[in-house]
């Protein structure tokens, strides 16, 4: 048997059990990623252009959280002033490993048209986060020209970001697993995952593999992971953002956004992550099991409660209630008398987006000076 054939027999059996520990028995997904699947796209690599290359101009992308001493990401937002704010709610754990992988459900995430995207995604790095590739779904209308998820790949070289979906990836063809191609929205986990094959690192969504980059991209010096992240990240014009993350609910909600089976190639590693969120009253992440969590959050702005109806004075407390500051409360004739001391407008609208502590107005029914009839 030639050396070759064993290496690949090797990382075969490496790959299988990356893909069963933790999967569920039937998945599509992690049937298709197997012996026969790697073989095919290996030969597909070979004869692949490179795929068109992405923007960072007008769509940026943030580097994933930065990690602190103690292990948890730096615990403040982190701003890049010519892209404006970067803010995640992510889990991390620092490993020798040749893969990660995740299973993320896929949302369609407000995103306020001050601000550049909201994403999901799964990071493998060097142990000084200087050398990344990533992979998850994005909602950014510059890069996509849309409001809906699209998946994505990325990576930094020496701590220098590449572009969107391009720049060294070499995409496999496959027909219906592209970079960059609309993804459906679902509640059910779909993985995600990146592994070092040979002497490229393979990035696969849904169990089938989209292209790789290969080991040269870093001058053959990254072959071997020395973090793994797992994190919902938003862009925006200001830390008080409105857009939302995940799916716009908090990490407390049961219907949060969710990520599972967070594991590693190989799998004997035991996942031991710590999260940690930039922004916590905004985007929020609650660990839910030993490989998986819950994260998101609708950012710094709050809905706009209806009041219309209510008594003035229950008013004020849905007001406060909600987020917002009451605002000014003005007597409006009502001359029939039929809503007095009740609510009959209010501004901004009901259901309206707005940083919290913004001000709710509203108007409330009152007599007229020759009474009422």
């Amino acid at each position: 048997m030639r050396f070759g054939t064993v290496v690949r027999r090797a990382l075969y059996a490496g790959l299988a059990a990356m893909v069963v520990v933790g999967a569920t028995t039937g998945s599509a997904g992690a049937a298709s990623i197997n012996a026969a699947s790697i073989g095919a796209s290996s030969s597909n690599s070979s004869s692949s252009g490179i795929a068109s290359a992405g923007t960072t101009g007008s769509s940026p992308k943030g580097p994933p959280p930065r990690l602190g001493v103690a292990g948890g990401a730096v615990p403040n937002v982190i701003t890049t002033p010519a892209d404006g704010v970067f803010q995640y709610a992510q889990a991390s754990q620092s490993t020798l490993a040749d893969g990660a992988r995740g299973y993320y459900t896929i949302a369609k995430p407000v995103v306020a048209q001050s601000d550049a995207h909201s994403l999901a995604e799964l990071a493998v790095q060097s142990s000084d986060q200087k050398q990344v590739i990533e992979v998850g779904w994005t909602v950014d209308r510059a890069l996509n020209g849309d409001d809906d998820p699209h998946l994505f790949v990325f990576h930094w070289i020496d701590g220098v970001r590449t572009c969107y979906n391009g720049c060294g990836f070499v995409p496999f063809n496959e027909p219906g697993y592209t970079a960059g191609m609309k993804l459906p929205v679902t509640s059910k986990p779909v993985q995600f995952n990146i592994l070092h094959h040979g002497t490229e690192w393979r990035v696969g969504y849904n169990g089938h593999w989209v292209g790789a980059f290969p080991d040269s991209e870093w001058g053959n010096r990254f072959k071997v992971t020395g973090l793994v992240q797992w994190f919902g990240e938003v862009a925006a014009a200001t830390a008080s953002s409105c857009t939302e993350m995940g799916n716009g609910q908090p990490a407390n909600s049961a219907t949060a956004a969710r990520i599972e089976r967070m594991g590693f190639a190989p799998a004997r590693i035991t996942a031991a992550f710590a999260t940690n969120a930039t922004s916590p009253d905004a985007y929020s992440v609650l660990r839910t099991g030993t490989d998986s969590l819950r994260f998101g959050g609708p950012g710094a702005c709050r809905t706009v409660p209806n009041i219309v109806g209510l008594p003035k004075t229950l008013a004020a407390g849905a007001i406060t209630n909600s987020g917002f500051t009451v605002g000014s409360a003005t007597p409006m004739v009502d001359p029939l008398c039929d809503n007095l001391n009740t609510v009959i407008s209010q501004t901004p609208a009901a259901g309206s987006r707005l940083p919290s502590g913004s001000r709710v107005n509203y108007q409330f029914g009152a007599p007229p000076r020759t009474g009422c009839p």
